[in-house]
């Protein structure tokens, strides 16, 4: 919702094929608004038919309530030694799990989040309070 108040005029998700996301990003440049499907069904969510007449949500509450993501305990362990800079080797040494466990962990915690880097990873752990900014 932030990046759409803020003028986006598309806003896509990586869990598309790379056909679909370059099919996507070559109608964005000829000037078509585009949105990824799960992106579409949140806004037609929000913006549906009300029961009742119930009012509109506050676009502010419910901008907070599209961004929440919901990590496993065992992601939000993983997410929390990555933020304080472990290695994923060592995570999963941590946690008595294989290191490509640990990786696959990694991997569906940045899909999730819509993140690349440990440095995401730590601010969305301190967000979150999985560890505190102390920790840094």
């Amino acid at each position: 919702m932030p990046a759409l108040e803020s003028g986006a005029s598309g806003y896509l998700l990586k869990d598309q094929s790379r056909d679909e996301l370059t099919d996507m990003l070559k109608r964005i440049v000829e000037g078509q608004p585009l949105l990824s499907p799960a992106i579409a069904r949140r806004l037609l969510g929000f913006f549906g038919p009300r029961q009742n007449n119930t009012p509109a949500p506050d676009p502010a509450v419910d901008a907070k309530a599209l961004e929440i993501v919901y990590l496993t305990a065992r992601e939000q362990d993983v997410l929390g030694l990555i933020a304080k800079g472990y290695t994923t080797p060592k995570v999963g040494e941590l946690l008595n799990i294989s290191k490509n466990t640990a990786a696959g962990y990694v991997k569906s915690i940045y899909a999730k989040l819509n993140i690349s880097s440990r440095a995401e990873a730590a601010m969305e752990a301190s967000r979150r309070g999985i560890v505190s900014q102390d920790a840094f």
